[in-house]
């Protein structure tokens, strides 16, 4: 008896229809960049505007102390993300450098072995038979050991070779200063000396300025998780919300 036919494959879908699916797929995803960048935004949001109102409610706002704390609390915040994020990628990275340079040696040094390591790499995650995919590794191995080395990086080390060349450590850390930089100085704008008003409605437009960013980073947050735009505004402005209420707290007290 033979076997069963396989089932037919289903209709392709339209070409604009499988783009506009897959494009909402690696949006979902999201970007390590972009995903810095608005994390970093809130983190400079949210101490700029618990570290100013905080100060407000202590009584600063007499002495002008309220800008000179927020354009203190930005520079340092911002230099001290662009440090953390410069020191614990350029970590990162030499640490998988050597992992490759070594890997690169173990496959010089004991070619079989590592040919039939990786064989069973692919064939325990991508379920096909062993003795097809040891073949499948002695062709590839014809063309050089780079692909080789690639798959042994991607399958038993855990990451893209490519990305220790795209990702820089310097650019990640100028785009973390920039990014809390420019959300630490929502709060602080309107406490700025060219700005001439009372210290009531600079404490009522940073409140509104600071809650309105925040809403905006959930609306943005929410293209990367499942979950509705609205919803998302509004845990972001609570949990920023909560952050600098409690500062406001601390500093009406110590006041």
């Amino acid at each position: 008896l033979r076997p069963p036919p396989p089932p037919p494959l289903p209709p392709p879908s339209a070409p604009s229809e499988y783009a506009a699916a897959q494009q909402q797929h690696l949006r979902g995803l999201g970007d390590g960049g972009l995903r810095a960048a608005v994390f970093g935004f809130n983190d400079g949001l949210v101490s700029s505007a618990s570290l100013v109102l905080g100060v407000f409610a202590a009584g600063g706002h007499h002495d002008g102390l309220v800008w000179k704390a927020g354009l203190s609390g930005l520079v340092a915040g911002a230099g001290s993300m662009a440090v953390g994020e410069w020191l614990s990628m350029s970590v990162q990275q030499e640490a998988l450098r050597r992992e490759y340079d070594r890997e690169r040696e173990h496959i010089r040094r004991f070619p079989r072995e590592e040919m039939r390591e990786l064989a069973g790499l692919m064939a325990e995650k991508m379920g096909v038979p062993y003795d097809r995919v040891l073949g499948l590794i002695e062709e590839m191995l014809r063309h050089g050991e780079d692909k080789h080395l690639g798959m042994h990086a991607v399958l038993e080390l855990g990451f893209d070779p490519e990305d220790l060349e795209k990702n820089s450590a310097l650019k990640a850390a100028a785009n973390s200063f920039a990014s809390f930089a420019l959300g630490a100085f929502i709060p602080l704008v309107m406490w700025l000396p060219p700005v001439h008003t009372s210290d009531f409605q600079r404490f009522l437009w940073t409140c509104l300025l600071s809650g309105a960013a925040l809403a905006a980073i959930g609306t943005a947050v929410s293209s990367l998780i499942p979950m509705h735009w609205l919803l998302s505004a509004l845990r972001q402005v609570a949990v920023g919300g909560l952050a600098a209420a409690l500062t406001f707290a601390v500093g009406h007290f110590i006041g």
